[in-house]
């Protein structure tokens, strides 16, 4: 398996070149919520490192696969991980950075205000599904392909990838064609209620291994609405998706959907989401 971390290739965000450093803090900080996942994220790493039934079934789903061929043993993950992060990912994000004229020590600072398992964890053998998925996506790699081995350890790693992938493409795609006034919309009856049902059961798992309890509160059994039930459906996928991701861990994510009064065809509908840590 090649080196995991960050090397030429890209060109720097926009907003780390032209933002002055508080503002690059703040946001690499995040509000209270971001930073209570954070929070989470980091105790269940660390807990991780003391879980070697779990280590060895990600190790074992590896070898499975043929990425690793001899198992380490948890002191070889710990050592590997600090040569790893000394002579591989330090030195090719120092050098990529005076490339782009960015201080590398401030990038490090960021770096753990962002995301601090991405400090103690440069193997990526104890990072979770989607922090793999967002390390894909959001930063400069060495070699990307390392990331998509990793999410081989999952049973459902990369089809969770595609999936975030496409609803992202879809929603950049359903704002290209609102801006452009080409946003085409099928409207038709739609039991509201049954699809939120069949979002929340499809969330259940993604909630559950994050900690969270999720469910839909809903004030009618059968709620009508003349929708396009493929957009709503992507509204409501995006709409979980972030809730879950924000949620800390121990916390429940509750959709809620409202129907004033049963009109066919003519009814209002709202929904909310709480999130209670």
């Amino acid at each position: 398996m090649s080196a995991r971390g960050e090397g030429a290739g890209a060109a720097a965000p926009p907003l780390r070149l032209g933002a002055p450093p508080w503002r690059l803090v703040v946001a690499a900080i995040g509000g209270p919520r971001a930073v209570a996942g954070k929070a989470a994220r980091l105790g269940r790493t660390v807990r991780l490192w003391f879980d070697r039934a779990e280590i060895r079934r990600r190790l074992d789903a590896l070898a499975e696969r043929g990425h690793v061929r001899v198992q380490p043993a948890p002191w070889q993950v710990f050592f590997g991980g600090l040569d790893m992060l000394r002579f591989v990912i330090e030195p090719a994000a120092r050098d990529y950075y005076r490339q782009k004229g960015i201080s590398f020590g401030f990038h490090q600072l960021l770096r753990v205000l962002d995301d601090p398992v991405s400090m103690i964890d440069p193997t990526g053998f104890l990072s979770e599904r989607d922090t793999i998925i967002g390390h894909v996506m959001q930063v400069v790699h060495l070699n990307p392909v390392y990331d998509l081995q990793l999410l081989e350890m999952f049973p459902d790693g990369l089809d969770e990838l595609e999936r975030q992938v496409q609803a992202m493409i879809d929603g950049i795609v359903d704002i290209i064609r609102m801006e452009d006034g080409m946003m085409p919309v099928a409207l038709a009856d739609a039991d509201l209620c049954t699809l939120i049902d069949a979002k929340v059961a499809q969330y259940q798992g993604a909630a559950a291994k994050s900690g969270l309890v999720l469910r839909h509160d809903a004030t009618n059994t059968t709620l009508h609405h003349v929708t396009d039930e493929a957009l709503l459906g992507r509204v409501i996928d995006n709409l979980l998706t972030n809730a879950i991701k924000h949620t800390p861990s121990g916390g429940s994510v509750t959709i809620r959907s409202v129907l004033p009064w049963d009109i066919r065809n003519r009814a209002q509908w709202s929904e909310d989401v709480d999130r209670t840590a």
